[in-house]
C-alpha cells in the first residue's frame, strides 16, 4: 500500500515538473503588421521589446515577435495578415489603421491590439467596451490639428498659407475638418495635397511652391512616415518650415513635430499583449489614449530656415536638436 502510494506521490510530481518544463519552454508568438518598413519602425520594435520585458515576456525565451513589412505600399498588407494567419501567431499587433483593416479582414478569430493615430471611436466599437477580437491605444493624432498650426504660427508670425501633405488612405475626416477651423481662426489659407506613392512626393513639393506655401504641415500616417528622411530633406531643401506629429521628422530634419510619438503607443501595446496572453479577451479591454504628448524642435533646422525660436516655444519643448 505505501509502495503504491509512493509511486502514485513520485509520478504526481514528475508530471508536475513536466507540466511546468512546458510551461517554460512554451514560446507564446506575436505577429507584428507594419505597413512601413524595418528602418522606421526599429525603435517602434524596440519599445515593444521593452514593454513586453516589463511583463515577464523576453524574446527568444518565452515570446517570439514576427514582424512583416509593407514597405510603404499598403495593397501589401492583407497577404501579409493571411501570412501571420498561416503561421498561427497567438495575437497580431497591428502598427497602424489600414493593418487593423487587413488584420480583421482575414476572418480569423485572432485577437488583434492596434496602435493608431486616429481616434479609435472610428475602428472599435466603442473605448470603453471594444467589442469583437480588436482593442488597442491611440496617439490621437488628429486632435491636435489645432495645437499645431498655433506652433506654426508661432515661428511663422507673418504665416498665411500652409500645404497640408497627406495621403487619401490614412487621413481622418476630423483631421482634415479640424485643420480648416485651424486655419480659418488664425486666417491661413490651406492647400490639401494629396500623396500616394513615393513617385508623387516631388509632385507634391512642386505644388507647395506654385501655391506660394511657406510652411507645410504633414498628416502622420504610415505611408508618411515611411518616407520622413525624403520629405523632411525636400522641405529643408525647400526652406519649408514643417510640423508633424511624430518625432521621426525632425530628427530627419523638418522643423518641428508635436504629439505622442508612435513608440510609446508601442510599449503601451505590451500591456495588452500581456492581458491577452493570460487568457483576457480584447473585447473586454478598454482601448486607451494618451495623456502625454511631446513637442520636439530641430534647432539647427531653425537656424537653416532663418526663424528664432521664440521663448515661450523653448520652454514648452521636451526636446531641441541641436
Amino acid at each position: 500500500m505505501q509502495k503504491r502510494l509512493l509511486r502514485a506521490a513520485l509520478s504526481l510530481v514528475f508530471g508536475l515538473c513536466l507540466a511546468s518544463s512546458y510551461a517554460q519552454d512554451r514560446r507564446e508568438s506575436v505577429g507584428v503588421l507594419l505597413a512601413g518598413g524595418p528602418a522606421n519602425n526599429a525603435k517602434n520594435l524596440d519599445a515593444l521589446r521593452d514593454g513586453l520585458r516589463s511583463y515577464g515576456w523576453a524574446e527568444g525565451s518565452n515570446v517570439a515577435i514576427i514582424p512583416v513589412y509593407g514597405m510603404g505600399d499598403y495593397s501589401r498588407l492583407p497577404a501579409l495578415a493571411k501570412q501571420l494567419v498561416d503561421q498561427k501567431v497567438r495575437i497580431i499587433l497591428a502598427g497602424n489603421e489600414r493593418s487593423l483593416i487587413a488584420a480583421k479582414d482575414t476572418g480569423a478569430d485572432i485577437p488583434i491590439v492596434v496602435v493608431a493615430c486616429d481616434p479609435l471611436e472610428k475602428l472599435l466599437s466603442s473605448l470603453a467596451r471594444p467589442g469583437g477580437n480588436a482593442t488597442g491605444v491611440s496617439c490621437v493624432s488628429a486632435e491636435l490639428v489645432g495645437k499645431r498650426f498655433d506652433l506654426l504660427k508661432a515661428m511663422v508670425p507673418d504665416l498665411q498659407r500652409v500645404a497640408l501633405l497627406f495621403n487619401p488612405q490614412d487621413i481622418s475626416e476630423i483631421e482634415l475638418r479640424d485643420a480648416a477651423r485651424a486655419g480659418n481662426s488664425l486666417g491661413i489659407e490651406i492647400t490639401q495635397i494629396p500623396v500616394t506613392s513615393a513617385d508623387e512626393i516631388n509632385e507634391a513639393f512642386a505644388k507647395t511652391a506654385l501655391a506660394n506655401c511657406q510652411a507645410l504641415y504633414v498628416s502622420f500616417s504610415a505611408f508618411t512616415n515611411f518616407h520622413a528622411k525624403r520629405i523632411s530633406e525636400l522641405a529643408l531643401q525647400r526652406r519649408l518650415p514643417l510640423i508633424s506629429s511624430g518625432p521621426e521628422f525632425p530628427e530627419a530634419g523638418a522643423l518641428m513635430s508635436y504629439g505622442s510619438p508612435l513608440s510609446d503607443g508601442f510599449r503601451r501595446s505590451a500591456y495588452f499583449i500581456d492581458r491577452i496572453l493570460k487568457g483576457a479577451s480584447p473585447k473586454d479591454l478598454p482601448a486607451e489614449e494618451p495623456t502625454k504628448f511631446y513637442m520636439v524642435i530641430n534647432g539647427k533646422s531653425a537656424a537653416a530656415l532663418g526663424l528664432r525660436i521664440p521663448d515661450v516655444i523653448q520652454v514648452q519643448a521636451d526636446r531641441i536638436i541641436e
